[in-house]
């Protein structure tokens, strides 16, 4: 049975871990604030030509700002204080299981590119701890394709962040929604299509194409959003988005963990 100064440590741990989680649920309250103000300066324009020869009406992107620095740099504070908390509960449960004695390996929260590759991985990092401690981290299925994908994708932007500074974003065509007048050939009103994400979003790129028709609708509108522009990571998920379900995942993990350390 722990004593009452044990407990009393290991609850104060716990509170410096959890104390960057909400630190990083704060960060995306900010990237929240500065997205929509981002947004309000109307940063992209869809303007129209016709193609004669094909008998095409083209909607093309005629502007589209650069995402703002302070997104970005904003977006790496959270993906750090999602991240790190994740490899302080790891050595905390390793240190619990050796009565205090530090490991003379380096541990980490085990996030692999496979789920092959995972348990090698695990048992490289995460030794001496009881068989429930390593069933709760296996439940997380902490890899690219697993329950833990957002996990894996969070750690891949952590490590090309600590090569370029700043996450890269970009922004890219969500959707098209279509009123009152759309041509005849498309009856239905209030028509929303969802395209293939455009990432990133460029000068000249064109977004739809329709045949030309004398009843133009003039009432289409084009949703466009900030993502993180990663190949093969993450590419297409409004950024917003895919912190928040990074966050809730690191959240549900730490407050799973952590009570092995209570």
């Amino acid at each position: 049975m722990r004593s009452d100064s044990t407990l009393s440590i290991m609850s104060k741990v716990i509170d410096r871990i959890q104390a960057k989680v909400t630190r990083a649920k704060q960060h995306i309250q900010n990237f929240r604030l500065a997205l929509d103000a981002f947004r309000n300066t109307n940063p992209y324009r869809i303007e129209i030509k016709d193609d004669t020869q094909a008998g095409h009406c083209i909607y093309y992107v005629a502007k589209v700002d650069e995402v703002p620095d302070e997104l970005t740099a904003i977006a790496a504070d959270v993906l750090k204080n999602l991240r790190e908390p994740l490899d302080h509960i790891a050595y905390q449960l390793v240190l619990a299981a050796r009565n205090g004695t530090a490991p003379d390996w380096r541990v980490y929260y085990p996030i692999t590119e496979t789920a092959a590759d995972y348990p090698a991985n695990r048992n490289r990092m995460i030794r001496g701890v009881r068989q429930e401690v390593i069933e709760a981290i296996d439940a997380s299925e902490p890899y690219k394709g697993g329950k833990g994908h957002g996990l894996w994708q969070l750690n891949a932007l952590c490590k090309i962040d600590k090569h370029h500074l700043l996450v890269a974003a970009g922004s890219f065509l969500k959707g098209i929604e279509m009123t009152a007048g759309f041509p005849r050939q498309f009856p239905r009103i209030g028509m929303r299509l969802t395209m293939r994400p455009i990432v990133p979003l460029e000068v000249g790129h064109e977004v739809f194409r329709e045949a030309i028709h004398p009843e133009m609708n003039d009432q289409t509108r084009f949703t466009f959003d900030v993502s993180f522009n990663h190949p093969r990571i993450v590419e297409g998920e409004p950024a917003l988005n895919a912190l928040q379900d990074m966050m809730n995942l690191v959240d549900g993990i730490i407050g799973q963990l952590g009570r092995f350390l209570s």
